[in-house]
Formats: structure tokens, C-alpha cells, sequence
């Protein structure tokens, strides 16, 4: 019946929170990934070439885990799948601070790991916040589908502005001009921030 007394529901709800910033944690280390995975191939790989076929290396193994996801959800638990993925997922982007000019198969082989572990995250989170809508029912009488989404929603977008915010002032104190070969400082903020965000965060 009110919108705001919704927003309050699902703030109250213990479960609700801690599901929402389980979110905006992994959403950052998620985000500076598809921020910098441009600058990761033009100025560390120095193949421009890969621009698009990287990513799609990524997505395409992130996809193809999420069955598998589900069953070990169903045998594990959602939870500790999800921070499973997490685990893994941290650790294959974590060796990209190895990385180095012309090091396709080291990147490659990341991606394909990293692809494999995240494709929980997509699939596991939302089952999981169906769950804390379900329960919320059950104490409340009421469905509040749209308050729990505004929220999930606002959890990611939040998240993605922070990350872009945080990674234009890191590059900037780095010294990176766009176009030109950069810095040993920028290449290894660059590692840095690409490895060292999602080892953090996730």
C-alpha cells in the first residue's frame, strides 16, 4: 500500500541487508572488470585485436557454468556456492597482475577460470533474494517483489558508480593519458586495480 513503508520492509529485514551488500561488494570487484578489460588488452597485452574476443572468452564459459552452479547449489547449499565462485573467481583474477605484453594464454586460461567461477553470481544471488522475498511473506502477508528489486537494482547500479568513480581517479593519479604508450606506473596501476579490486572484493 505505500512504497516507502515497502523500502523500510526491506531495509529491516536482516536477511535483505546482508544479501544487498553481499551484492554491492561482489558488483565492485565485477565492475572493474568490465571497466578495464579494454585498457587491460590495449596497453598490458598490446593486442587491440582481442578487445571484443576476450570478454566474449569470459562470458561465453561464465554461461556454459551456470548448470553446473545450480546443481552444486542444490547439493551445497546456495550460499556456500555462491562464495565458492567467489573464491575461485578471485583467484584467477588475481594471476592477472602477471600479466604481460603478449601473454594471450596466460589471459586466456584466467578468463576461461574466472568465467567458469562467476557464472554462480548471475544465477545464485537472484535465487537467493527470492528466498528473502518468500520469507518476508511469511512474516508479513504481503509480496513486495518491486521493493526488493528496486533495491537489488540500486545495490548494482551504486556499486558500478562507485567503481567508475574510484577507477578515473586512480588512473588520473596514475599519470594515464589515452592513445600513447603508458607509464611503468599506469601499467602497473592497471594490474593492479584489474587483479587486485576482485581479489579484495569477492
Amino acid at each position: 500500500q505505500s512504497s516507502f513503508r515497502a523500502m523500510g520492509d526491506v531495509l529491516r529485514n536482516p536477511h535483505a541487508r546482508l544479501l544487498l551488500f553481499a551484492q554491492f561488494v561482489q558488483m565492485l570487484g565485477s565492475g572493474v572488470i568490465g571497466i578495464l578489460s579494454p585498457y587491460l588488452v590495449l596497453y598490458i597485452l598490446e593486442r587491440p585485436e582481442l578487445i571484443g574476443p576476450l570478454p566474449a572468452i569470459f562470458v561465453v564459459f561464465s554461461l556454459a557454468s551456470i548448470p553446473l552452479w545450480v546443481r552444486l547449489s542444490r547439493r551445497f547449499g546456495k550460499r556456500d556456492a555462491w562464495a565458492a565462485s567467489l573464491l575461485g573467481a578471485a583467484l584467477a583474477f588475481s594471476g592477472v597482475f602477471f600479466v604481460g605484453e603478449g601473454d594471450v594464454t596466460l589471459i586466456f586460461v584466467l578468463l576461461v577460470f574466472a568465467g567458469l567461477s562467476l557464472g554462480a553470481g548471475g544465477v545464485i544471488g537472484p535465487s537467493i533474494l527470492a528466498d528473502v522475498i518468500d520469507a518476508d511473506e511469511l512474516e508479513s502477508g504481503e509480496r513486495k517483489e518491486g521493493a526488493y528489486s528496486a533495491a537489488w537494482g540500486f545495490a548494482i547500479k551504486s556499486s558500478n558508480a562507485l567503481v567508475i568513480l574510484c577507477t578515473s581517479l586512480a588512473l588520473q593519479l596514475s599519470g594515464f593519458e589515452p592513445n600513447v604508450e603508458q607509464s611503468d606506473l599506469t601499467k602497473r596501476a592497471l594490474r593492479l586495480l584489474y587483479a587486485g579490486m576482485p581479489l579484495v572484493m569477492f
